[in-house]
């Protein structure tokens, strides 16, 4: 009998700890999204210029990604990584941020240069699309802008 209690208490506490796991893993989860924002922020606060320029930049390189057909997971993935791209250039697909960083510059003036106008992103984007940029992030941006209106902020 000893040894069927044994067995029924291990099954128990395998059961529980599996109905604990998700709870687990998105506390887990909630703990990384806000070490990374904390992270984002520090960077911003040093670099007054670049005030919300990786939040701008994780939400355009999300919606290209989105429009892409990506996965929730990859589309959460890149939009970690792209909030603190500046944090060391954190790895995103270079062709997904190029394309969002090059396309947030228009609201982002720097100490040493103006922002640059939209057209004049979108003639940099046109004109280096399959060299510089990957022609399907281009496609994909294209189609979010301008010819869904994507907004910026």
């Amino acid at each position: 009998m000893k040894y069927y209690d044994s067995i029924i208490e291990d099954i128990t506490s395998r059961k529980r700890a599996e109905e604990e796991l998700p709870k687990g893993f998105r506390k887990l989860q909630r703990i990384m999204e806000g070490t990374i924002k904390a992270m984002a922020r520090v960077v911003e606060t040093m670099d007054l210029y670049t005030d919300g320029h990786q939040r701008r930049v994780a939400n355009i390189a999300c919606a290209i990604a989105k429009e892409m057909c990506l996965s929730k997971e990859q589309i959460s993935g890149i939009y970690m990584a792209a909030v603190i791209h500046d944090v060391g250039k954190v790895y995103v697909p270079a062709e997904i941020l190029g394309v969002a960083d090059v396309v947030e510059a228009p609201g982002s003036q720097r100490p040493y240069r103006t922002a640059p106008s939209k057209d004049k992103i979108l003639d940099e984007l046109l004109q280096n699309k399959g060299t510089l940029y990957d022609p399907t992030v281009v496609d994909a941006w294209l189609k979010l802008f301008p010819e869904k209106k994507f907004n910026l902020e």
